[in-house]
């Protein structure tokens, strides 16, 4: 009966520390390809800068070992964990969970490389509480200029753009964007789709258009570019790169035209010749003859 009350109790006890202890999962470790601008650089004891690990575990109270420097900011979703150089294991010490040894390597990477960010995707359980299922997709937000009569392509797919602004719902991982309107430079590039939150991404168009004034010797003249009225006395404005055929017209004159040929960023000035007044011819016939 006494070593059956024992074995009971520490059925018991095997049972209570099993159900305080649950597995941490890796579900990747990656480098990425964002940039660890100054704000966010932190150096070790030998002032060289560390690398920084993006640990996507939204459970807070995790503490890290290893050869850490300073403290781990979390926000909620994710702990920035910073690295000396050359570092290959990290453990990560979850509460309710048993301690997880990270090694690099097992992910292909030898050791962490300074100024670099890397990515730990890690799943947690917490007792009676099951971690909500990561979708694998975030949201790309493209804020573009021009917002109007702009053309915009997402892994070469065009997408609608409402008011300047483009919404996709993408896998994660690296996906390319295209952004072209007439009179602008298109720009193109590569964006990092992850679970932490949206991706927003500002592109602002250069324009390339030409620019060109026209100034006509004979005042109060209607200008006319490819024939289309572009106002009176003298013009200025933008136009795309391309051949234009700047006319000058005045009643009681003949129009004058000049042809020029613009590219991209030009800025010219037109001066179209003064315009030849057109005069009529009279005969008079009159009596008596020899009159004055």
């Amino acid at each position: 009966m006494h070593k059956q009350s024992i074995l009971i109790v520490l059925l018991s006890i095997f049972l209570s520390i099993n159900a305080l202890g649950q597995e941490l999962t890796v579900l990747g470790f990656r480098p990425t390809s964002e940039i660890m601008h100054v704000p966010i650089q932190r150096a070790d004891a030998n002032n060289e800068i560390c690398a920084m690990i993006r640990v996507l575990l939204p459970v807070s109270g995790v503490t890290f070992e290893g050869q850490t420097v300073g403290d781990s900011p979390y926000n909620g979703s994710e702990y920035r964990v910073y690295m000396t150089r050359g570092t290959k294991m990290l453990k990560v010490n979850c509460p309710g969970h048993y301690p997880l040894m990270v090694d690099f390597r097992d992910y292909g990477i030898n050791a962490l490389e300074g100024k670099r960010i890397y990515e730990l995707k890690l799943k947690a359980q917490t007792a009676g509480v099951q971690q909500q299922a990561d979708p694998g997709a975030n949201y790309l937000i493209l804020n573009v200029q021009p917002a109007q009569g702009v053309s915009v392509k997402v892994d070469g797919t065009s997408q609608i753009v409402d008011g300047g602004t483009v919404s996709v719902y993408l896998k994660y991982g690296r996906h390319t964007y295209h952004v072209e309107s007439d009179g602008y430079a298109s720009e193109e590039g590569t964006v990092e789709i992850g679970p932490t939150s949206k991706t927003v991404k500002e592109v602002r168009l250069q324009s390339v258009m030409a620019t060109l004034t026209v100034s006509p010797e004979t005042p109060g003249c209607a200008i006319y570019v490819n024939d289309r009225l572009k106002g009176t006395g003298t013009w200025g404005g933008q136009l795309p790169a391309g051949l234009y055929r700047v006319e000058a017209r005045k009643d009681g004159h003949r129009p004058q035209t000049v042809t020029i040929e613009l590219s991209q960023r030009d800025s010219r000035t037109v001066t179209i010749p003064a315009l030849s007044p057109v005069y009529g011819i009279i005969n008079v016939n009159y009596r008596p003859v020899g009159a004055s």
